[in-house]
């Protein structure tokens, strides 16, 4: 089987290195995402299925030919999703290969959230979405989100974790475009102030749109109430032999007699066998989950 190395980022490959079992040499043409079938963990070319592709990167340099102009990714997608990809690819100390389309996905996360925020009209103009206003009464699982995403992202930014934070921001935003109805502004407007130091040229303008005045650079990092974040249920798996049957809410703070009654009555299990077979043991994680073994 042939192995044909590629580079990681693809579009700025130099050498391609061409290995069979009888000989190894050089080559240089350009494979292109678009062009790779994967199957298992490998990567193969799909106009010929025998040969397998390996990923190899290169550190950009003028004499390699694969630098990225920075201006060019800003011209295309803008400073913030530029400054956040770099951000969102690992620990900022780590050597990390480029893709272009990883920058793409900030940009898209970007205009999502600002598909959240504004209604553009039929003229091009983007006022604040008429679902926001005030006086709504956030539901506890709203807050939750909220509270739960303000102490994450506080403390991932203090420990420098630039990527995760990023990772935390955009699911209470996949959370929010779940949403329906009105959403109160209470619920947007600190996720503003956590965005800001990653990119600020969009929540300049979003916190414009929300009709504040001064710079969201100004505004006093929001805090977490723990309050929001106390939970009275949660969702456990009851599972027999190992594949879940059922999920489903419960007290939180089962002992395992408790959990295991609840558990039983659930799946309908009376007396000490299960699918005809006897029950060898029962495993029981507080708060997750119940599993009859048979």
């Amino acid at each position: 089987m042939l192995l044909l190395p590629y580079p990681a980022a693809t579009q700025h490959a130099e050498f391609v290195k061409l290995m069979t079992e009888e000989d190894m040499f050089f080559a240089s043409p350009q494979v292109d995402a678009k062009d790779l079938l994967k199957k298992g963990d490998s990567f193969f070319l799909k106009s010929n299925p025998e040969v397998r592709v390996q990923a190899r990167s290169h550190k950009m340099s003028k004499s390699r030919g694969n630098v990225v102009n920075p201006d060019d990714v800003i011209q295309e997608h803008g400073a913030d999703a530029l400054r956040c990809y770099l951000m969102f690819m690992g620990p900022l100390e780590q050597v990390k290969p480029w893709t272009t389309t990883g920058v793409q996905g900030l940009s898209r996360f970007f205009q999502k959230v600002w598909r959240i925020f504004t209604e553009e009209d039929e003229d091009g103009n983007a006022p604040l979405n008429p679902k926001i206003s005030e006086n709504i009464n956030p539901s506890k699982e709203q807050l939750a989100a909220l509270h739960g995403t303000i102490k994450t992202v506080t403390q991932l930014t203090e420990e420098m974790k630039f990527n995760t934070a990023l990772a935390s921001m955009m699911e209470y935003i996949n959370t929010v475009a779940k949403w329906e109805g009105p959403i109160d502004r209470c619920l947007l407007e600190p996720f503003v102030v956590l965005l800001s130091p990653y990119a600020p040229h969009l929540t300049e303008e979003l916190w414009e749109k929300l009709g504040n005045s001064g710079s969201v650079s100004k505004v006093p990092w929001p805090k977490h109430n723990e309050e929001y974040l106390a939970v009275d249920e949660v969702q456990y798996s009851l599972l027999i032999n190992g594949k879940q049957k059922l999920r489903l809410s419960t007290a939180v703070g089962l002992d395992k007699d408790a959990a295991e009654a609840f558990a039983r009555s659930a799946l309908k299990i009376n007396g000490d066998e299960v699918n005809g077979k006897p029950i060898k043991k029962v495993v029981f994680v507080p708060n997750k989950l119940v599993n009859f073994v048979a």
